[in-house]
C-alpha cells in the first residue's frame, strides 16, 4: 500500500479567492464586537453561499478565527484550568479557593494575587515535600494563564505554562485540538503558510463556533472595491443606515483565502450539529436514586 499523503495547508485553501462574497472566505480586519478583545481579527464566512450568489442576504455571517494558544487564554477553556488548579489546591489542602459561580468568567484579580503571594511564601519552605513543590509550581503556572482570561485583549499563552500545568495531559489535549476531538465548539485550522506581510491565519488557529457575528453585507462589497479609497467615507455612509458598522472603521476588511470545500463541508457539518443539539434536562440525583429502587438497583 503506498504512503498517504501529508495533508498541507495548500491542500486547506484557496490562496487566489474569486471576487465576491462566498461561503468560506477567510478575511482579515474584521470586528469581535469587543467579544475577543478591540484589535481586527480574521473571520471565516458561513453565510450560505446560494444566499450570497443569488443576493438573497442583507447580511454576511462570519465565525472568529484566533490562534490556538490564544484559546487557552479565553473564557471557553478556563472551566479546564480552574479543575486542574483545583486539583492541585487540594494536594496543598487549599481547595474551594475559587469556587464561583459561573465557571465562565475568571477569579478576581485579587484572589488570584493573594493565592500567589501565598504560593511564593510556601515555594520558600524548608520542609516542602517533592509532591507541594510540585503542586506550587504548577499552581503558578496557572495563575499566569488565567491572568490572561482577565486581559481583556486575546493574548497568547505560554506553552511552557500550559505544559507546566497539565503535565502528561498537554500533548494529550494538543493532540485532540488538532483532530477536532477536544471540543464541538472549535475547529482546527492550520496555518495558511503566506509570506508574513500578506498571511492572514499566521499561526495555527481555531474557528470559534460560539461567536458567530453578522455584518451588512454592503460593507463586504465595498471593501473588495478597489476604486472605493476613502473606507472611512464608506463606514460613514454604511452607518447612516446600519450604525453597527462603525465596528469596522479601524480596519478594512480584506479577502485573503477561502477554505477549500471538503475542509468547508466539514466545518459546516459540525458548527451545524452543535446548534441542532436540542437537549434536555438530566434527571436530579435525587430521581435518578428514586428509579434506581424502583427498578432494584439501589
Amino acid at each position: 500500500m503506498p504512503p498517504s499523503l501529508r495533508t498541507t495547508a495548500k491542500d486547506y485553501y484557496d490562496s487566489f479567492p474569486p471576487f465576491g462574497n462566498y461561503a468560506g472566505d477567510i478575511l482579515s480586519g474584521l470586528t469581535s464586537n469587543g467579544l475577543l478583545g478591540n484589535a481586527p481579527i480574521p473571520g471565516l464566512v458561513v453565510t450560505p453561499a446560494c444566499d450570497l450568489a443569488n443576493r438573497k442576504v442583507e447580511t454576511v455571517t462570519y465565525l472568529p478565527i484566533i490562534s490556538t494558544l490564544a484559546y487557552f487564554g479565553t473564557p471557553a477553556f478556563l472551566p479546564e484550568l480552574l479543575q486542574e488548579l483545583e486539583g492541585q489546591l487540594n494536594v496543598l489542602q487549599l481547595g474551594g479557593y475559587f469556587e464561583s459561580a459561573n465557571k465562565f468568567f475568571p477569579p478576581t484579580s485579587e484572589s488570584i494575587n493573594e493565592l500567589k503571594t501565598d504560593l511564593e511564601i510556601r515555594k520558600n519552605k524548608a520542609n516542602n515535600s517533592a509532591k507541594d513543590k510540585e503542586a506550587i509550581q504548577r499552581l503558578l503556572a496557572g495563575l499566569r494563564v488565567i491572568s490572561l482570561v482577565r486581559n481583556p485583549e486575546l493574548a497568547e499563552a505560554s506553552v511552557t505554562d500550559l505544559s507546566q500545568l497539565f503535565k502528561k495531559k498537554w500533548p494529550g489535549i494538543m493532540k485532540r485540538i488538532i483532530t477536532n476531538s477536544y471540543a464541538s465548539d472549535i475547529h482546527f485550522l492550520p496555518a495558511d503558510g503566506e509570506p508574513e506581510s500578506w498571511a492572514c491565519i499566521k499561526n495555527h488557529s481555531l474557528v470559534l463556533f460560539r461567536y458567530p457575528i453578522a455584518a451588512p453585507v454592503e460593507l463586504f462589497e465595498c471593501a473588495q472595491d478597489t476604486s472605493l479609497k476613502d473606507w472611512g467615507g464608506v463606514v460613514d455612509r454604511i452607518s447612516e443606515v446600519v450604525p453597527a458598522a462603525q465596528a469596522f472603521r479601524l480596519q478594512r476588511p480584506i479577502k485573503h483565502l477561502s477554505l477549500r470545500s471538503g475542509f468547508l463541508s466539514d466545518l459546516l457539518t459540525r458548527f451545524v450539529a452543535m446548534h441542532i443539539r436540542l437537549g434536555s434536562p438530566d434527571f436530579t440525583d435525587e430521581t435518578v436514586a428514586v428509579y434506581m429502587k424502583a427498578l432494584g438497583a439501589e
